[in-house]
């Protein structure tokens, strides 16, 4: 409708509750500024969506009920508050949503668990924490989705389960302090996952999942987060955990390396 209006400020709203697909609909508008409500019920694709509106600061609450695309919904854009939840139980591409966004902070929930692509979905953008569960139950492409958002401190509760490929997730997030849940079930790759995650202490994986060698390498992790670790890996799939220039380095004794012998895992140390 206003792609790439270069004169475009501010938006009215439009009858919309039979649209089903809002594709591009404000991308390159780089003066748009704010968004209004629109009826969204039966929109199924919602791509480039507001993606290079540099200046936009403010969505009002939109609608994903019907989506089947939310890929690069607005990437690149200037948006300073969302103003609602990511719910969607038909979303299959979530892939570069907020990639860019340095301005937005908060998301009150996501829960997309028919998506299957949520890589990049909030790369480089300002969001700081995550208040509740992040449902992407059946994403098998988890590839960078949070990297280098440089304020985020936490992550509540992340569902991975079917997450196949997690590499870089949180590649340089580098005040990303603790992650309160993850699953690594499906996971058969997570290269540099928390690779420039200075200040990452904590880490609860979900026990028994993983089964994939993972690094740990320059973070903050504890020996206290190190020993719950251990106390859930898989004997029956034994890999490495690199602890490098960690402070559970610091602190591992005798009896965490016999514990660790008895999984038939390995610690590495560059």
């Amino acid at each position: 409708k206003f792609k790439a209006n270069l004169d475009v400020t501010t938006s009215y709203p439009l009858r919309t509750n039979a649209v089903t697909s809002m594709k591009e609909f404000y991308s390159g508008c780089i003066n748009l500024t704010y968004i209004p409500y629109y009826d969204t019920s039966n929109c199924k694709y919602f791509d480039n969506f507001a993606a290079g509106c540099t200046s936009l600061q403010t969505i009002a609450p939109i609608s994903f009920a019907s989506a089947i695309s939310l890929e690069s919904f607005a990437e690149g854009s200037g948006v300073d508050t969302y103003g609602g939840d990511i719910v969607s139980d038909t979303a299959t591409n979530a892939s570069r949503m907020f990639y860019g966004c340095k301005n937005l902070k908060h998301v009150n929930n996501i829960s997309l668990p028919g998506c299957f692509d949520t890589s990049s979905m909030f790369e480089n953008s300002g969001i700081v924490s995550t208040n509740d569960t992040i449902d992407i139950h059946y994403a098998t492409n988890t590839n960078r989705m949070f990297a280098g958002c440089k304020s985020l401190t936490s992550i509540y509760y992340i569902d991975t389960a079917s997450a196949k490929t997690m590499n870089q997730m949180f590649m340089n997030d580098d005040n990303l302090n603790f992650i309160n849940y993850i699953d690594f079930s499906s996971c058969t790759s997570a290269n540099d996952i928390f690779t420039g995650c200075s200040k990452l202490s904590m880490v609860n994986i979900k026990p028994g999942s993983l089964h994939i060698d993972i690094s740990f390498k320059g973070t903050a992790l504890t020996i206290a987060a190190f020993r719950n670790i251990i106390s859930g890996l898989d004997p029956k799939t034994p890999h490495s955990i690199d602890i490098t220039d960690t402070p559970a380095l610091r602190f591992y004794t005798a009896e965490d390396a016999t514990k660790l012998a008895n999984t038939g895992w390995k610690i590495k140390i560059d």
